[in-house]
């Protein structure tokens, strides 16, 4: 599948470059037919070409944090174009989410279950979903990458281990997919392991919540 050029910044904090660029590629997974019960119900975009997996991943992380269906890819996607906004740009798409009081956090994160990195404890332990930036055609360099949505994590009861991860690919056919730790990992790691958490900040008791678990200082929550 046609991928795009992407430039990353590989940086030593938590903060990441807001000029990533990302669009989508192809992989072999394992499909879902329904969700297993430790995902979260994140309601299904699909991407329209190989430009927008971000938009469509952001979309359905947004409707999930402040309600299912309030916003349509389609007039995003239109809005986007109408202020000068390229979608497949991080920085852009958060600028846009910024004046509609939704807050993207760029994170360097860790398939673990510790915070406030640990991508299974976002999205078990705190229940949001997390687009990851992943890199999905093997052997492709790292410039090409592509987003998805994580919506569940296995993690053992007994010993805090993380295993498979279930993404919502607004690529795929399959739409809903169970990768292994490793494949996950295969394709997560080329990126730097960049993940974006979403909420909204128009309620202060979630702004609030945020605050405490990551540094103001980090991931400029009062910026």
């Amino acid at each position: 599948m046609k991928s795009i050029h992407a430039k990353a910044s590989h940086v030593k904090t938590a903060m990441l470059a807001a000029g990533l660029l990302l669009t989508t590629g192809c992989h072999r997974q394992i499909a879902v037919d329904a969700y297993p019960p430790n995902a979260l119900k994140v309601r299904y975009v699909s991407a329209t070409d190989f430009t927008d997996c971000l938009l469509a991943s952001a979309v359905m992380c947004v409707n999930y944090v402040v309600g299912q269906d309030r916003f349509e890819a389609t007039r995003v996607r239109k809005q986007l174009a109408d202020e000068g906004l390229d979608l497949t740009r991080v920085g852009d798409v958060r600028a846009f989410w910024a004046d509609r009081r939704i807050k993207f956090i760029p994170l360097k994160g860790e398939l673990t279950n510790e915070p406030p990195m640990g991508l299974a404890w976002w999205v078990v332990s705190r229940g949001y979903p997390v687009i990851c930036v992943v890199n999905q055609e093997e052997g492709a360099p790292e410039e090409f990458n592509h987003a998805v949505v994580v919506i569940g994590v296995d993690v053992d009861d007994n010993n805090g281990a993380v295993g498979d991860v279930i993404v919502l690919d607004p690529a795929s056919a399959k739409r809903l997919e169970r990768w292994d730790r490793e494949t996950f990992l295969s394709r997560w790691v080329p990126t730097g392991n960049v993940m974006l958490l979403v909420f909204d900040a128009s309620n202060q008791a979630v702004v609030d919540a945020w605050s405490r678990s990551l540094s103001p200082t980090d991931v400029g929550l009062g910026s």
